[in-house]
């Protein structure tokens, strides 16, 4: 089987690698990582990607010029063996380098085939009556130098969502960005983990779940549990192995502190859900300003995503923030530090790596020493 897992631009090598740390054969694409696997590589992807956003599983693919085309092509899909539901569906359609441009043709086009399938297989009067309570199922088109890809979105929801967010402060971290930052700021669980400015708790708790080798999604639901030819055996034994690899005896020193108590209440709460409440220490207090710190005495790592600058936020107020942890960061075993405050440029050395990342529609860096 041949799949498409999606991710955010500038994770995809470390997404690739993720997925042949699971021992897939896989190559990297824009935004996306291909995969050809067997069926069983469906619950064990979902159940495992932290960086990946959703997992697609490619139904047809071949060169396509006219509409036409197409649309016999999609009418030919074997809509039973996909489980195309006789329910509402979805459309994400893109196209790029490729003659068939115009999106609301294709989309037209592609709901036209599907429902003329449903009109032959549910009705011979060519009347449908869909079930509205049925999870929609979510098909994407994607056109690129005149290849047509018809795909089925296996996950549901994007895997960024992990379940464990009961509500969220302001700028809230994409939680697939936070399990990434982890891994580039190559935080080996030996030292001190600290976020001065957790909010609603996203990188600690995330760096909590994999010190602990807890899967992202060991409790929610997939969209392809609805499908009647999967083999539910496959998942069943994933969540097992999962599970019986929880590290359960070790304690690791991770803090998370906050100014705002409403927002670290949120966080408990958060951390609480994901199963590592007991593993976070949070502190109520401005813990990078404090002149005695004894927490910062030996090695340590900070990661985090300070205030980008609101109304509450002035220049001069971020500047000292920033420029306090960067002064932290380079006494660091290693540190990363997410944001779009342009201002950081005055306070960072040659010794910082950066990479662009989008988090939320805003562009941020991502700044990070080892």
């Amino acid at each position: 089987m041949l799949y498409q897992l999606t991710c955010q631009k500038w994770l995809e090598q470390l997404t690739k690698k993720e997925l042949q740390k699971l021992g897939y054969k896989c190559n990297a694409a824009t935004t996306s990582v291909y995969i050809d696997a067997p069926e069983s590589a469906m619950a064990q992807i979902n159940l495992w990607s932290r960086y990946g956003n959703k997992l697609y599983l490619i139904i047809w693919e071949e060169e396509t010029t006219t509409f036409d085309a197409l649309f016999d092509a999609i009418t030919a899909i074997d809509r039973t063996k996909y489980h195309i539901p006789l329910a509402p569906i979805t459309f994400s359609i893109v196209s790029y380098e490729s003659v068939l441009t115009s999106i609301p043709t294709l989309q037209s086009i592609t709901q036209k085939a599907i429902f003329s399938q449903l009109q032959k297989a549910y009705s011979s009067s060519g009347n449908l009556e869909f079930d509205e309570k049925t999870d929609k199922l979510e098909v994407r088109i994607l056109l690129q130098n005149n290849k047509a890809t018809i795909m089925v979105n296996t996950s549901g929801d994007s895997l960024h969502k992990r379940g464990y967010r009961s509500a969220s402060g302001t700028a809230p971290l994409n939680e697939c960005i936070a399990a990434a930052i982890i891994h580039m700021t190559d935080w080996k669980y030996r030292n001190l983990f600290l976020d001065p400015c957790c909010g609603s708790g996203t990188i600690a708790i995330e760096a909590a779940m994999i010190a602990k080798k807890i899967a992202p999604w060991l409790k929610r639901k997939f969209m392809f549990e609805n499908w009647s030819w999967y083999d539910s055996r496959y998942l069943k034994d994933a969540k097992l192995f999962a599970e019986s690899i929880i590290i359960k005896d070790k304690s690791y020193e991770i803090y998370a502190s906050d100014i705002d108590m409403e927002v670290l209440n949120i966080a408990k709460e958060n951390a609480k859900i994901a199963g590592v409440a007991d593993m976070i220490t949070w502190i109520h207090k401005d813990i990078i300003h404090r002149k005695e710190n004894s927490l910062l005495k030996s090695d340590y790592s900070i990661i985090s995503n300070p205030p980008y600058g609101s109304r509450m936020w002035d220049d001069e107020e971020l500047g000292t923030l920033y420029q306090t942890l960067i002064e932290l960061g380079n006494k660091s075993a290693c540190s990363s530090i997410i944001t779009a405050f342009t201002g950081i440029e005055k306070y960072v050395n040659r010794n910082w790596d950066w990479t662009y990342i989008n988090n939320g529609g805003l562009d941020c860096r991502i700044y990070t020493i080892k």
